[in-house]
């Protein structure tokens, strides 16, 4: 055996326990339904060499609660404003095109459209992708509804919910405008997003979720990932009985008494898909995550150039210490360190996204430096993911 063979089996089973042990540790000390967990750890950015990267996925826990199915590996889960990432990447892969620009309004994009508030007439891409254009959050995604219909989209951005809007405050003009307070305010926007799934399709001549699967999904091999989860069910009007028979993640929640119970509903309508409905599995994200770090020449999922610009700091988010890419939020992370006779503190600059919805969890983020990505899903509404993922990011780098 070669020694480059024996340094990589070492550093997977190395990775193996620590993957493992933190898995185990989750359903010890929390009180959670179930989980899965992915990591990816390829070549740090710069490097040259040829080694394999480093792939984990593992569950721990229940699928469904109440039933008792285990969680698996593979298990499908609803991945919340994870979403957000992807209708990002679909809106750069446009620009990289050249059929948009971040500077577009979106009142030449969709021109069908009309908010009361005239100033949405100088939103652009750019400020819907960092939270800066003014506009306010989904007031009620209407879960129950389960919309499926082709019109859900355009129909929501020509609803009263959008239509009749009073904006925060006047949207962005540029990342680089030294126009005051309003120059890159930062409000999280759901609406904003939804928005920019109409602009994919309107440019594109697709629907949103067709676009999605031709451009990101089938390109990067992820099998089991789709916005139209109501294609998954094959058109069951039961919705939550039909995911459930299926072997989706359950969603759960937990009231008063510290009693987890299933939720009521699952989460899926058309008119939210790109802010909220993808589905995917921790394996199919991983994919995503080596297409990012690698940044193959072939298969890539967009251009270096395009990635460098979408993970630069564009606005400050208010109370976190984090910065606002383009759909990418950006934090830096401290590990203290203690080996080989040294000690200190590693700081490591990361961009990811959160995600909440009624009765699920997500948390992504990815080490561009250390060419590191780590996935976690949770069927538990507020299960504290983000704390968790700071925890598995630390024991993978010290």
């Amino acid at each position: 055996m070669q020694i480059k063979d024996r340094m990589y089996i070492d550093r997977a089973v190395q990775l193996d326990s620590i993957c493992e042990n933190f898995i185990d540790m989750v359903m010890d000390l929390y009180d959670i339904p179930g989980i899965a967990v992915g990591v990816y750890a390829g070549k740090p950015e710069g490097n040259s060499g040829d080694g394999t990267p480093y792939l984990f996925t593992g569950a721990g826990g229940y699928r469904n609660y109440e039933t008792k199915e285990l969680m698996k590996p593979d298990t499908v889960f609803h991945c919340t404003s994870v979403s957000k990432l992807f209708t990002a990447m679909g809106i750069m892969k446009l620009v990289e095109s050249g059929k948009l620009a971040l500077s577009d309004r979106l009142c030449d994009v969709v021109p069908s459209m009309s908010i009361a508030d005239k100033r949405w007439e100088n939103i652009t891409i750019e400020s819907m992708l960092t939270h800066t254009s003014g506009l306010t959050d989904v007031s009620d995604y209407g879960w129950g509804k389960h919309r499926s219909d082709v019109d859900a989209l355009k129909e929501y951005a020509l609803s009263d919910e959008v239509a009749g809007r009073k904006l925060l405050w006047e949207p962005a003009v540029s990342t680089d405008s030294s126009d005051g307070a309003h120059a890159g305010k930062f409000r999280y926007s759901s609406m904003a997003y939804d928005l920019l799934g109409l602009v994919i399709a309107e440019v594109s001549e697709l629907t949103f979720e067709d676009y999605m699967k031709q451009e990101i999904f089938e390109p990067q091999g992820m099998d089991d990932t789709t916005f139209d989860t109501y294609d998954r069910i094959k058109g069951s009007d039961e919705f939550l009985k039909a995911a459930d028979r299926i072997g989706l993640a359950m969603p759960h929640s937990k009231g008063r008494d510290r009693v987890i119970r299933l939720e009521n509903t699952y989460p899926y309508t058309r008119q939210h898909a790109p802010s909220s409905t993808l589905t995917s599995t921790a394996g199919d994200l991983l994919k995503w995550a080596g297409g990012l770090l690698e940044r193959e020449p072939q298969g890539a999922p967009l251009h270096m150039d395009s990635l460098q610009d979408m993970w630069a700091p564009r606005a400050e988010v208010p109370d976190t210490g984090e910065q606002m890419g383009l759909g990418w939020f950006i934090r830096e992370q401290n590990v203290s360190v203690d080996r080989d006779d040294m000690t200190g503190i590693d700081t490591y600059t990361l961009v990811g996204h959160e995600g909440s919805d009624d009765g699920f969890r997500t948390s992504f983020w990815i080490c561009p430096d250390l060419g590191i990505a780590t996935v976690l899903l949770c069927n538990l509404t507020d299960a504290p993911l983000k704390k968790l993922n700071k925890k598995l990011f630390e024991k993978l780098v010290k």
